[in-house]
């Protein structure tokens, strides 16, 4: 049987009426048959032959379980390009469920060791390494100012602070896990999310024939979610550095001992 509508064998089909569609398992079904199994008309408008018109909407998310396959072993249909906005659409869903998972396991740790640095900071003594320039700090890297300006970006201020002689061992784990957080930010990008990337392949396709391929995002596709926990968590351990920071200077600005300039300078 190759119909399901009419109950028809390949014998009886009309084939220049209706034909046939062989995905690669083998089975053989009506183009008829076939597209009201996939539910064609609920994303496109179908005309009376058949032939595909304006797309109804947008695709709504779906899981691969939900996909439609073949009706007769069950075979993804992945091999036709008439099914191919259905069936990958529920590939790049899937993507993205792996995608969200993926990137909650990762923000949980991060969140969880952020934590406790910033315990870590507030419990330690606002103490500067004067042993330091025998070791790690002696470096042509360290600077010891008569003046500190914390301005402009954030990068800016941090790299300011890293630099300072004497405190590479009291920042040393943050920073480490700030360039985590910061690889982090870049992973959850839109653009590196399952659709971003598809819509970048679209876009650099269509640059390189001239075409234009209309390709909206749908807001309910891309994840922002992920990257503003990213950037919130890149935010507060940055404040945590430079809160630490301001304790640490007025701190030590009353030590007349310190062998370093910028323990005395003024903080702007």
């Amino acid at each position: 049987m190759v119909d399901f509508i009419e109950c028809s064998t390949y014998r009886e089909a009309n084939l220049d009426e209706d034909p046939v569609i062989i995905p690669a398992c083998g089975h053989v079904l009506t183009k008829s048959s076939m597209d009201g199994h996939m539910e064609m008309s609920q994303y496109y408008e179908i005309s009376d032959n058949g032939n595909l018109g304006t797309v109804l909407g947008s695709s709504r998310p779906f899981s691969v379980d939900d996909a439609k396959a073949c009706p007769m072993c069950r075979q993804p249909l992945r091999d036709i390009h008439r099914y191919n906005r259905i069936v990958k659409r529920g590939l790049i869903d899937e993507s993205t469920k792996r995608y969200i998972i993926w990137a909650n396991n990762s923000f949980v740790p991060l969140e969880q060791r952020l934590q406790e640095q910033e315990v870590n900071l507030s419990e330690t003594k606002a103490s500067i390494s004067i042993q330091a320039r025998k070791s790690t700090d002696h470096q042509s890297s360290t600077i010891d100012p008569l003046e500190i300006t914390l301005r402009a970006s954030r990068d800016s201020q941090i790299r300011q602070i890293k630099m300072l002689v004497g405190l590479s061992s009291r920042y040393e784990p943050i920073l480490k896990l700030r360039s985590e957080i910061r690889i982090f930010q870049r992973k959850v990008r839109e653009a590196e999310q399952p659709f971003g990337r598809v819509f970048q392949m679209v876009q650099e396709f269509r640059r390189a024939t001239g075409q234009a391929i209309e390709f909206p995002i749908e807001g309910n596709i891309l994840r922002v979610r992920e990257r503003l926990l990213a950037t919130t968590l890149a935010i507060r351990c940055d404040l945590i550095i430079l809160s630490d920071f301001i304790k640490v200077h007025e701190e030590q600005a009353g030590n007349r001992t310190s062998p370093y300039h910028w323990t005395r300078a003024t903080l702007r």
